[in-house]
């Protein structure tokens, strides 16, 4: 295994937990395969020297599991001299901000500062606030424009079905699946298994997007 360090700079603040800190992350290869390696500690991943040091004795964080197995289908493909995009239609994500190019009918919002208009909004508080903070905000919202909002405060079943009825907008959950109080499950390929998550899904949860990929939820 090989692994190559780099560092990113934001262009801008990233979340209300990320900032606009310089990020930290590697590209390994396995064989001929290529994977990525970019932790989010503020989002529950380890460091990336302590996921590197872990994957250096053998053992693997949800992180680097999927990281080898992506180098994995990635060595598959290189092998058949075939692009694992191939036959594939990307749909246009989101725009990361307030400042959507005009192509772009959708935006994900990490703060309610600004609130472009004419598109469809996605908002999410990183699950910082209180469910009456959200109550509160939720009034400031355009919610004939609100696709939903992620993670408003820390998941509990009974607290999200109460705050979805009293605000009438849809909830998604990062990271997780949950039986009760869940509109959209946002699905992140880099540390959670899609197909492990889609056998768990219930009928009434809508799978909206795949690693901040994805249309409009529907």
């Amino acid at each position: 295994m090989f692994v190559w360090r780099y560092t990113l700079v934001p262009r801008r603040t990233l979340s209300a937990l990320a900032g606009a800190r310089p990020r930290s992350g590697a590209l390994i290869r396995v064989d001929d395969g290529v994977a990525d390696v970019h932790p989010w500690p503020e989002l529950g991943d380890a460091p990336l020297d302590e996921q590197l040091a872990l994957l250096a004795r053998g053992r693997t964080t949800p992180l680097t599991a999927r990281s080898l197995a992506f180098a994995s289908l990635d060595a598959r493909a290189r092998a058949a001299g075939r692009s694992l995009f191939e036959g594939l239609t990307i749909p246009r994500s989101h725009w990361p901000g307030e400042d959507p190019p005009p192509e772009f009918d959708t935006v994900k919002l990490k703060s309610i500062d600004r609130v472009p208009p004419n598109v469809w909004l996605r908002i999410d508080f990183n699950a910082q606030l209180t469910p009456e903070q959200f109550i509160y905000m939720a009034e400031a919202l355009p919610r004939d424009r609100v696709d939903f909002v992620e993670d408003p405060c820390p998941y509990d079943g009974a607290t999200w079905t109460a705050l979805r009825e009293t605000t009438g907008l849809r909830l998604a959950l990062d990271r997780g699946v949950a039986d009760e109080g869940v509109d959209v499950l946002v699905v992140k390929p880099a540390v959670q298994n899609p197909i492990g998550i889609l056998s768990r899904v219930d009928g009434g949860v809508i799978l909206s997007r795949v690693d901040g990929e994805g249309s409009r939820a529907v």
